[in-house]
This record gives structure tokens, C-alpha cells and sequence, in this order.
């Protein structure tokens, strides 16, 4: 099946990201363009964290398969954002999906990001998957060696993965937050969960989904 990005050149003109406590270059946020009140709610959230991004316009399959239509379109529009940033020479990459949810404790609780720097890192997620309460949070949160990907609503991808992921991303039928696991991939966390998935109807599969497990706020 013929996927919609290659030969995609996005439009230039997309911010660069100012905010130094997330030293990263640039930000987009993944929505369907009918998905008005996500649109409203990511706009307010982002904003009050000074967070600039640009909406990225979400793909759809065409596969007859609900939830396997909606597996590809998630994963077209992941890549979409890495190849924009790839167009743009972009260093790095935060892709967030308009049903994140950040901690009320973001900021206060995020560790110092610059030390990314002496890490030979692919990707970086702003959670951790053992982590299943934000009662009794244990601190300082620390940034951490993981094994496989997390939850893609709140990551980043750098440059130097840019071709990889691409090539991942586009070919593969498993879900966005299941394409890397062990070797060879450079993965990186936090301690505990500093981004949650804010409760409503999967745009994926249709469901509804309440509380999830580690990610409510």
C-alpha cells in the first residue's frame, strides 16, 4: 500500500524551539484537522508552558481494517514529523500527540535536559513504564537507560536517528509506541511519568479509554 510520505516536502516556517528548559529545536503536535476541541486544549496547555510547536496534520490509511487503518496513519504522521525536521536540519525533534497530558509538577519535577548532551541518545521519553502512580512520586526524577519505547504522545527523536526511524516508522504495522525495542537502539526515559494521555476516545481503534495505567493525572 502506497504510503503519503514520500516525496513530502513540508512548508519551512516552523518555529524554533526558545524554551531552554527543553533545549530541543522544534516541536510539532500530531491532530486531525476535524479534531477542533484537541486542537483548543493542546493550544492552552502548550502555551501556558511556553512550549511553541506546530500542528502537524495527521495521515489516515486507507487499509480496510479500522484499527489497522489507524496503526499506519499514527505512524505515517510520527514519521511525517521526522521527516520535516530532517527537511528543516533540525537537531532534534519533540512529536507530541494532541491527547498529552504534562504533570502539574512538569517543570519542578523535569530534570536538567542539558545533560543529554553527553549521552549518545536516539530517542528520549518523558516517562517511564514501571511507573504506575503519580502518588508518592519518588525525586529527584532521573533521566535512564530503557530497553524498549514507551507511550509516543511526548518524545523526542534526534538527527542522528532521523534515516532509522524513518525507515521503521514507514514500513512497520506494529503501533508508534512499539516500533523500538533492544539493540541497536539508544533509548532513553525518565523515572516517572512527567506526561500523562488525558482520558477520551482512541482515534486508532475507537475505543474509549479512562485512567490509563500510569498516565492520569
Amino acid at each position: 500500500m502506497m504510503n503519503p510520505l514520500y516525496g513530502l516536502s513540508p512548508s519551512a516556517g516552523f518555529n524554533v524551539m526558545l524554551n531552554t528548559r527543553l533545549p530541543f529545536s522544534g516541536a510539532f503536535v500530531l491532530n486531525l484537522p476535524e479534531a477542533q476541541e484537541r486542537r483548543n486544549q493542546m493550544q492552552a496547555m502548550l502555551g501556558e508552558h511556553s512550549i511553541p510547536f506546530e500542528f502537524m496534520p495527521a495521515e489516515r490509511s486507507r487499509h480496510p481494517d479500522r484499527k489497522m487503518s489507524g496503526v499506519l496513519g499514527c505512524n505515517w504522521t510520527h514519521a511525517k514529523c521526522v521527516r520535516a525536521a530532517k527537511d528543516l536540519s533540525w537537531e532534534t525533534v519533540l512529536i507530541i500527540e494532541d491527547d498529552a497530558v504534562l504533570h502539574p509538577k512538569f517543570y519542578e519535577l523535569l530534570p536538567d535536559l542539558s545533560t543529554l548532551e553527553r549521552i549518545a541518545w536516539d530517542v528520549f521519553y518523558f516517562y517511564h513504564f514501571t511507573d504506575n502512580s503519580c502518588v508518592g512520586l519518588k525525586t529527584p526524577v532521573r533521566i535512564t537507560r530503557i530497553n524498549y519505547s514507551i507511550w509516543s504522545h511526548f518524545y523526542v527523536v534526534h538527527s542522528r536517528f532521523y534515516d532509522d526511524f524513518l525507515k521503521r516508522a514507514v514500513t512497520s504495522d506494529w503501533y508508534s509506541d512499539r516500533l523500538f525495542r533492544g539493540q541497536p537502539y539508544r533509548l532513553y526515559g525518565l523515572t516517572a511519568n512527567l506526561v500523562g494521555q488525558a482520558p477520551g476516545k482512541s482515534l486508532i481503534d475507537g475505543q474509549q479509554y479512562l485512567n490509563v495505567r500510569g498516565l492520569s493525572f
